[in-house]
């Protein structure tokens, strides 16, 4: 392989793909970076066997070939090189970059010992907006497990109906459901379950690239999704297992349902997150007749409390309790002035709806028992 490439293009590139290199695998290879030069262009290509990433950037190809490297000491000394076309030729098994008066040397892999990036071809395909995409990663991801010993839980559902789409992660704690108008292919339904950090990804990548809007490929057979432009491929594996039955988790009934300032009920929170800290983060919402009581106390630090003034009427005061910080989390991620916030009992879930989106997107809350 022998290629010609202004380093600006090359630096981006990195910074696109090098995150899907493996950094745990006991296979040196996937410690690598794939270089690709054929008949289509000149590609970057990386894995780590669940997720990866391929992408075609400009470049002009002297001679065909592939090589990997591994991609850390390669991105550094790419990164300090100053702007101009960069020189990349491999002899044998090394790999040779230089820029002017700048040379270096890296040992590397060979290509045939690389996974082989899995073909799109066969599947379902299907347009979303990355505006979508990243709705999804903001509103639905942060709700998702990070603990790997229930990988189901890690995921983002996607059940895919004939004319809307509901997404929805659960920690089991708290659950997001956001519904979005995404048909599915062909008027079939669908169910898939996309590793959550995958979103994030995807909205990075296309991003940077500037995309509007990408392609969406799946088969069932191969239990594997597709996002992908005219230049940039990403992939991930599906999650296998059963996705807990959500429409359950949620109140068919509420005997609460008022309206409270977005800013008021932060401030309110964030209060109350500090008392909390030393009792589990556990802080108290007394609903009253007139307003909202929120508060916390610790024996070792005092105790706080906050009313804040809701819109709405009650017929019978409740109390329940939540952790601060999945409060916080959801709060973060609310973009009208008002909450909706509707309740059943002390010990049954806690929904969280955006004022006037309340068929897009609501959140449940666990309570948490209070001994009193």
């Amino acid at each position: 392989m022998k290629i010609s490439i202004l380093q600006e293009n090359l630096k981006k590139a990195l910074s696109l793909t090098e995150r899907f290199v493996s950094t745990k695998s006991q296979l040196p290879v996937l410690s690598n970076i794939l270089l690709k030069a054929d008949d289509n262009g000149f590609y970057l290509i990386a894995t780590n066997l669940e997720t990866g990433v391929k992408f075609r950037i400009g470049a002009k190809i002297e001679k065909k070939g592939a090589i990997t490297v591994p991609v850390k000491v390669f991105s550094e000394f790419i990164n300090t090189l100053p702007s101009g076309t960069v020189m990349l030729e491999n002899v044998e098994e090394v790999l040779k970059v230089s820029l002017g008066s700048f040379k270096a040397s890296f040992q590397t892999i060979n290509a045939s010992e690389y996974p082989e990036f899995p073909k799109s071809e066969e599947g379902k395909e299907k347009k979303i907006s990355l505006k979508d995409l990243k709705t999804i990663a903001e509103k639905v991801g942060f709700a998702a497990s990070s603990d790997d010993s229930r990988p189901v839980l890690t995921g983002i559902l996607w059940d895919m109906g004939k004319s809307k789409s509901k997404l929805i992660a659960t920690d089991g704690y708290r659950l997001s459901l956001l519904s979005l108008p995404l048909k599915s292919v062909k008027g079939e339904e669908n169910k898939l379950l996309i590793p959550s950090f995958v979103s994030n990804e995807v909205v990075r990548v296309f991003g940077e690239i500037a995309e509007e809007n990408v392609s969406m490929l799946w088969s069932k057979e191969q239990k594997q999704v597709f996002f992908a432009s005219e230049d940039l491929e990403v992939v991930t594996r599906v999650l296998e297992g059963e996705f807990p039955n959500y429409q359950a988790v949620i109140p068919s009934d509420e005997l609460i349902r008022i309206n409270i300032r977005t800013d008021q009920l932060i401030q309110a929170t964030k209060m109350a997150a500090i008392f909390a800290r030393e009792s589990a983060n556990i802080i108290k919402w007394k609903v009253g007749k007139k307003n909202l009581e929120i508060s916390a106390n610790s024996p070792q630090l005092g105790e706080n409390i906050s009313i804040v003034e809701y819109e709405g009427e009650i017929d019978e005061e409740k109390e329940i309790a939540f952790n601060s910080r999945y409060l916080l989390d959801l709060f973060s991620h609310i973009d009208t002035e008002e909450v909706v916030f509707s309740m059943t009992e002390p010990l049954r879930p806690g929904v969280f709806y955006e004022k006037g989106k309340e068929k897009e997107f609501l959140h449940v809350v666990m309570p948490v028992r209070v001994q009193e």
